[in-house]
């Protein structure tokens, strides 16, 4: 089913069958599954819109697929863990040798943004290949998924630099 805005998806999150504070999203090729990762989550009125499952394969067999690094596309205090088991536990990057956060837009940004006619909280789900096929040709769309070719994180910097110094003047204001 194909969802036009955040706002009937909302409707039907809200209403969905499985009484589920959340909808998690997986990706499965040939014998393989990833681990899950949460697309909405209601208690904590999240959206986490972007996802990119890597599908490496090796001589056209599937020998895996793991998620993306997701904490490229916002700030870092946007980035939470955002991965789970098949039991519902949170995974760590230690446990699953994989990236595990992704960035959240809150549910209220979502509903701004459907209101304004943006579709920024689609779900943005990218399948990327590496390895080789049955003929032992190269693979190459993994080398064009978004975090190889990650923002600056200067926006950040200038603005935590810039925060500090406000705060230093103020201290040698009241001195």
């Amino acid at each position: 089913m194909f969802f036009k805005n955040f706002q009937a998806f909302a409707t039907i999150n809200e209403n969905n069958l499985f009484n589920s504070d959340a909808v998690h999203i997986f990706a499965a090729s040939q014998s393989s599954l990833s681990f899950l990762r949460r697309y909405s989550d209601k208690s904590n009125q999240r959206i986490y819109p972007y996802l990119t499952a890597i599908i490496d394969v090796q001589e056209g067999i599937v020998k895996g697929i793991v998620w993306d690094d997701a904490c490229i596309f916002c700030e870092l205090s946007k980035c939470t863990p955002n991965t789970y088991n098949f039991d519902g536990s949170l995974a760590t990057t230690e446990q699953i040798h994989q990236p595990v956060g992704g960035c959240y837009l809150t549910r209220d940004e979502c509903v701004g943004f459907a209101t304004d006619g943006s579709n920024v909280c689609d779900l943005k789900l990218h399948v990327v290949w590496t390895g080789t096929d049955v003929n032992g040709k190269a693979l190459l769309s993994s080398d064009s998924r978004m975090s190889m070719f990650p923002p600056d994180r200067i926006q950040e910097k200038v603005k935590n630099t810039y925060n500090t110094m406000i705060e230093n003047l103020k201290k040698l204001s009241r001195t």
